[in-house]
């Protein structure tokens, strides 16, 4: 509980934001494996996801470094 894949370091995984289409509310999901509960939660929007997310890997010591379109 709590590790941090190590996939997202090497490149062998990436989390990803999603939006659905019909309520409009974002989550995030991992390319590979099963995203941990605590990141499988729903926001009204990208700037609260991305907030969140940056604000649970910097308790971690880890910095987001780039966010792709």
């Amino acid at each position: 509980m709590g590790l941090t894949d190590t996939g997202l370091f090497t490149g062998d995984n990436e989390l990803h934001a999603i939006m659905d289409q019909v309520t409009c509310l974002w989550h995030m999901r991992y390319k590979n494996g099963i995203t941990p509960l605590v990141l499988k939660g729903q926001f009204t929007s990208f700037d609260k996801l991305y907030r969140y997310a940056e604000t649970y890997f910097k308790k971690r010591n880890i910095d987001i470094i780039e966010v792709l379109d």
